[in-house]
């Protein structure tokens, strides 16, 4: 089976998310309950916590300035939704 890299996953799982929501705003809680098993099947991952994982994800998509923080419950919006999926 081809695995994908963590930060791949993510990015894919979270355009799923802001696609079948319609809106560039996502959040964590929704990521683990809604994509989090795909996301461990994509990477192969055998970890026990992999909600951690997500976490230090989007932590490096807030840091390169692709996503950011609306609050401190796990609401995050992309940013620029164009960069987000490398539009031409």
């Amino acid at each position: 089976m081809v695995t994908v890299s963590w930060d791949k996953a993510v990015h894919d799982a979270i355009s799923r998310q802001i696609v079948k929501r319609k809106t560039t705003i996502f959040d964590r809680q929704d990521l683990i309950k809604d994509e989090l098993k795909q996301i461990e099947s994509e990477t192969g991952t055998t970890a026990k916590n992999t909600d951690q994982s997500l976490s230090y994800e989007l932590q490096q998509l807030r840091n390169n300035k692709h996503i950011v923080f609306l609050d401190n419950e796990g609401t995050y919006a992309i940013i620029n939704i164009c960069h987000f999926f490398n539009c031409v």
